[in-house]
């Protein structure tokens, strides 16, 4: 085993584990852990029969292993990059309706306090 496999081992199977400890205490659902598990082992896959990736990437047209993951990894990363956008520019607003509507009660009860005395 090269140094590189231990530590991408290393690495996937830390990923592994601490997906499953986030989910036992509820911090995300189970479809969403075993996706991410998934994905993680498959990468432990890759690194232990790297042969794999190879064929793989024949399949897809790409020559060798390393630069079908690479391509992949890429475009999945720019889609994921993509949904954050997305969920962050969600909560900005969900935020700004939010402050607004505590701004204008504040301002109600305060108009409401004053005329009261």
């Amino acid at each position: 085993m090269s140094p590189i496999q231990i530590v991408l081992t290393a690495f996937f199977g830390f990923l592994v584990l601490r997906v499953l400890v986030v989910t036992r205490r509820g911090r995300i659902p189970w479809p969403r852990a075993l996706f991410w598990a998934v994905v993680w082992s498959a990468g432990l896959v890759a690194v232990w029969f790297p042969e794999t990736t190879t064929r793989m990437a024949r399949l897809i047209g790409v020559g060798r292993g390393a630069d079908a993951i690479l391509y992949l990894s890429t475009a999945f990363l720019s889609y994921l990059v993509f949904r954050l956008y997305i969920l962050l520019d969600r909560q900005e607003q969900a935020i700004t309706r939010l402050v607004t509507e505590l701004a204008l009660r504040d301002g109600a009860e305060a108009e409401e306090a004053e005329s009261a005395s």
